[in-house]
């Protein structure tokens, strides 16, 4: 088994990281966590900051999309230390088992889950042994691409998928009606089981729609929280921000109050002076604090890897931070909570693919996203 972990990546953005947003012991802990990780496992991940908070430590992230070494490592084909967590952690055994499924091309229904996330609660750690529990039990989220047209063959197949993570799911066919329900040209783009919680929390993720149609979706749907209120939220946010993805909560009781609103500025911007009028707002409105605003306006950047670049058979020499989305959470008629997603990306190219030399098998990608 490789004993190289995923320190020496998280180790890249530390210098862009304010000490107000993620302090020194803040900063320890999620090198703990990452420590249990192996290299390679993703090429983007990123970091949740609650920008309303004193506490200077944040939630960790990472994509590991299908066919990618993460994967491989995942599915358990090149040794890694995710060995010793499947052993260990239920979650990770289950985990395993998908990533084989997720493999094999002729699962049907499968090959539409593009990438699944993992999320740990890494904010909560006070020491090492708190990051290795939390290491055992990350929320999930499979990226998907539905729509309202897609068969329901294939959103069985998903939500059969996240059901196999926990003992009991929402009732399906309710599940069902709000994917069928969505508007036009909207799609799900992510569908998330909230694992760590005790009663069960299906997360849904819409994106590629506009406000007024995600407020007629919500009505639809029987969202049980105030309309006008959210009617007037959309108009603020609508002159800071370019799209906005909502995000709802459906349990077997229905759909729940809360609701996250992920505002998106254009990604191919890296500059964050685009960010301030949003966050301007959210610091007038207390929602965040402004030393927490400035540190997040501080993160984005990019640089050269000058060591440590090879991982297995390719070469991740560049690297990018940017702010990825800030999310407003919101219950009722209320908004409780901010929160701003530092995304990081580190390419890497098969150069062996370039010159006809790849020892890659099964795999004729130059470029790992």
């Amino acid at each position: 088994m490789s004993d190289a972990s995923f320190v020496p990546s998280f180790c890249l953005i530390e210098d862009n990281i304010s000490p107000v947003v993620v302090d020194t012991t803040g900063l320890s802990m999620l090198r703990a966590l990452c420590g249990l990780l192996p290299e390679g496992l993703a090429t983007f991940w990123g970091l949740e900051c609650r920008l309303g908070q004193q506490q200077p430590c944040a939630d960790i992230l990472f994509e590991i999309k299908r066919g990618s070494p993460g994967h491989i490592r995942l599915s358990g084909e090149v040794p890694s230390s995710l060995d010793r967590l499947c052993a260990e952690f239920r979650m990770w055994a289950l985990l395993r088992e998908f990533a084989g499924r997720w493999a094999d091309v002729d699962q049907p229904g499968l090959q539409n889950i593009r990438n699944i996330w993992l999320e740990f609660d890494s904010a909560a750690a006070i020491d090492v042994d708190d990051a290795y529990a939390l290491a055992g039990a990350p929320s999930l989220f499979w990226g998907t691409e539905l729509t309202a047209d897609t068969e329901r063959e294939s959103l069985q197949v998903l939500f059969q998928e996240m059901a196999k993570f926990h003992g009991e799911i929402v009732v399906p066919t309710y599940l069902y009606d709000v994917v069928r329900m969505l508007p036009e040209g909207a799609v799900l783009f992510q569908a998330g089981m909230m694992v760590s919680r005790q009663q069960p929390v299906v997360r849904l993720c819409v994106n590629k729609v506009n406000g007024d149609d995600t407020l007629k979706w919500l009505a639809g749907i029987g969202w049980p929280g105030d309309m006008k209120e959210l009617t007037a939220l959309f108009d603020v946010l609508r002159p800071v921000v370019d799209t906005v993805a909502v995000d709802i909560d459906v349990t077997d009781s229905g759909i729940q109050p809360k609701l996250g609103l992920e505002c998106y500025l254009s990604w191919a911007n890296m500059d964050a002076a685009q960010w301030e009028p949003l966050l301007d707002m959210l610091v007038t409105l207390k929602l965040s604090r402004s030393d927490k605003a400035e540190g997040i306006l501080a993160f984005p950047g990019n640089g050269l890897t000058l060591k440590d670049n090879v991982i297995g058979d390719a070469v991740y020499s560049h690297y990018g931070m940017n702010i990825h989305h800030i999310k407003l959470v919101v219950v009722g008629a209320q908004i409780e909570e901010a929160k701003a997603y530092l995304g990081f990306h580190r390419p890497g190219v098969r150069y062996g693919e370039i010159t006809g030399k790849s020892t890659s098998p099964g795999d004729n990608a130059w470029l790992v996203e």
